[in-house]
């Protein structure tokens, strides 16, 4: 059975919020804002601040025109 990548992602987001132990609540199917979901993570302490600057960098760096 083949998933869209879409539906990979998901899954993804919701294994990585269960195996932190965070509310999958946080992951809004209709709209998936990853900065907000950073946001979450970092002011429940699942992350530090230094992961969470990796991944707002990670998600937002432009990429390169080389």
């Amino acid at each position: 059975m083949k998933t869209s990548t879409g539906q990979r992602f998901i899954e993804g987001l919701s294994e990585l919020l269960t195996v932190i132990d965070a509310p999958l609540e946080w992951l809004n199917l209709d709209k998936i804002d990853l900065k907000d979901l950073f946001i979450k993570l970092k002011e429940s302490g699942k992350i530090n601040d230094e992961t969470y600057n990796q991944l707002t960098y990670s998600f937002t760096k432009k990429a390169c025109s080389c």
